[in-house]
C-alpha cells in the first residue's frame, strides 16, 4: 500500500567545525570533485537515492522534506533548484513543507532565489548567538552583521516561513546578551523559534548546568512572553501556527526517510499493519515481534558515492514492541500536548495505562501529568522531571516483556 513519509536530506559538508555541533560532517574542500559543475555527482547521486528509498518503501509522495546537515547552504544554487524540484515534480501535489538549514554566513541571494524558486518554503537558520565574542568562542565563522544581512535577505522573499535557532549556555553568554539576541531577532517576526540549552560530550559542573538551565528559562520566559507557545522541549511557534510539521514526524515516531551519507531513517508498523508489512520487507525477516526498521545511511563519502547495490549503503537495526513503546513515550512526552491515546492504541492494541498504569498514577498523584480521554501529557512542572517519570516507567515496563 502506497504511504506519504517525510524526507530528511543530510548535506554532510562544512567549511570549519562549530565546538557545540555533534552531527555527522567534512571539510568541503576535500571533496571539490563531487561538489563542483553544472549540477554535482554529490546532489544526482541524491536524487537517485531519493528515487530508490520511495519505491523500495512504497513512498507515493513526500509530504515533509528536510534539507539539513552539515551545511546545505554550501551547495551551489544550480544544485539546490535541481534537488528541490525534481523532488517537486516527481509527485503531484507539493509538500505542506519544505526546509532548508543555512548558515547565515553563507547565505547569498542567488541561492535563496534558487531555493525558493525549487519549492522551499521554509528556512532553519542556524544563528545560535548574535555575540561575536560569544560566536567567536564557540569557533563560528559568521557574525552579528552577517546574520542581520542574511535575515534581512532572506525577508524580501514573500510567503517564506522562517525558524531561527538559538543556544543557552555558549562560553562568554549572559542573561543579557541572551535577551539582545531574542529581541533583535523578533523584529524580523521568525513564525519559529528553537531554543536549545546547550550539551557537551564533556562532563560539565552542577555550577555550569543549573547556569545553562538558567538561561534556557530566562529565554523560554521572554519568547512566551511574546506570544511564541513552546510546543515541544525546544521548540517554540508563533501562536501555535507555525509547527515544524516534519519535526514532530520524528516526536510522534511516523514515517521518514534519510538520504545522504549519515542521515537516518525510520519505518513504523502498527498492529493491524505488522503482519502484512512484515512480509513485504526483506530486512524484517518475518520477525514477528518487529514494529519498526531503522536504518542510517554509511559515513564514508567515495563507499555513499561508488556502491551500486544501494542496500548496502545502509545499517538496518529491527526495533521490537517493548523498545518502540519506550520511544513512543520517550519522543511523545517532549511535546507539551503529549501523546494521543487513541493513536497509541490503534499502534500497540491497548491504552497507554496497560504499560504505564502504576507509574501514571504516581505522578497524577504528584500533579506532574494529566490524564485525559484523548491525551496523555506531562504539566510545566512536570516537564523538569521528565527523566525521572521515564525511569520509573521503564521500569514499570521490564516487569511486563
Amino acid at each position: 500500500m502506497k504511504k506519504n513519509a517525510g524526507l530528511y536530506i543530510h548535506i554532510p559538508f562544512c567549511l570549519q567545525k562549530c565546538n557545540y555541533c555533534d552531527f555527522f560532517s567534512v571539510k568541503a574542500g576535500r571533496f571539490k570533485d563531487i561538489l563542483s559543475g553544472p549540477i554535482s555527482p554529490f546532489v544526482l547521486r541524491l536524487t537517485d537515492d531519493i528515487t530508490i528509498q520511495a519505491a523500495k518503501y512504497g513512498i507515493s509522495e513526500w509530504d515533509t522534506v528536510y534539507i539539513g546537515g552539515g551545511t546545505p547552504s554550501l551547495l551551489s544554487p544550480y544544485d539546490i533548484y535541481y534537488l528541490s524540484s525534481q523532488i517537486i515534480d516527481a509527485q503531484k501535489n507539493p509538500p505542506k513543507e519544505f526546509t532548508v538549514e543555512i548558515n547565515p554566513e553563507d547565505l547569498a541571494e542567488d541561492f535563496l532565489s534558487a531555493a525558493v524558486k525549487g519549492g522551499v518554503n521554509r528556512f532553519s537558520v542556524g544563528i545560535q548567538s548574535l555575540n561575536d565574542e560569544v560566536l567567536s568562542a564557540c569557533k563560528r565563522r559568521g557574525g552579528r552583521k552577517m546574520s542581520l544581512s542574511a535575515l534581512e535577505l532572506l525577508r524580501t522573499q514573500k510567503n517564506l516561513m522562517l525558524s531561527c535557532d538559538l543556544i543557552a549556555g555558549l562560553n562568554n553568554q549572559t542573561s543579557a546578551i541572551l535577551k539582545d539576541d531574542i529581541e533583535t531577532l523578533l523584529t524580523f517576526k521568525p513564525e519559529h523559534f528553537s531554543l536549545y540549552a546547550l550539551c557537551s560530550n564533556t562532563k560539565i559542573s552542577d555550577e555550569k548546568d543549573d547556569e545553562i538551565a538558567e538561561l534556557w528559562n530566562y529565554g523560554k520566559d521572554i519568547l512566551e512572553k511574546n506570544s511564541y507557545n513552546k510546543y515541544e522541549v525546544s521548540n517554540f511557534s508563533y501562536k501555535n501556527l507555525y509547527k515544524s510539521i516534519h519535526n514532530e514526524k520524528y516526536w510522534r515516531l511516523e514515517n521518514y526517510i534519510g538520504v545522504g551519507p549519515g542521515a537516518f531513517g525510520s519505518i513504523f508498523f502498527d498492529k493491524e499493519s505488522l503482519s502484512a508489512s512484515v512480509n513485504t520487507d526483506v530486512h524484517l525477516h518475518a520477525q514477528a515481534n518487529v514494529f519498526a526498521l531503522r536504518f542510517s545511511a554509511i559515513k564514508n563519502i567515495e563507499k555513499w558515492m561508488t556502491l551500486q547495490n544501494r542496500d548496502e549503503v545502509y545499517e538496518y537495526e529491527t526495533v521490537n514492541e517493548k523498545e518502540f513503546i519506550e520511544e513512543a513515550f520517550m519522543m511523545g512526552l517532549r511535546l507539551t500536548d503529549g501523546i494521543d491515546r487513541p493513536f497509541f492504541k490503534s499502534r500497540f492494541g491497548t491504552d497507554i495505562t496497560a504499560f504505564a498504569g502504576n507509574t501514571i498514577s504516581k505522578w497524577l498523584n504528584k500533579k506532574a501529568v494529566v490524564l485525559t480521554e484523548e491525551k496523555f501529557y506531562l504539566t510545566e512542572n512536570g516537564f523538569l522531571y521528565l527523566n525521572l517519570f521515564l525511569r520509573d516507567l521503564f521500569q514499570e515496563i521490564d516487569t511486563l516483556f
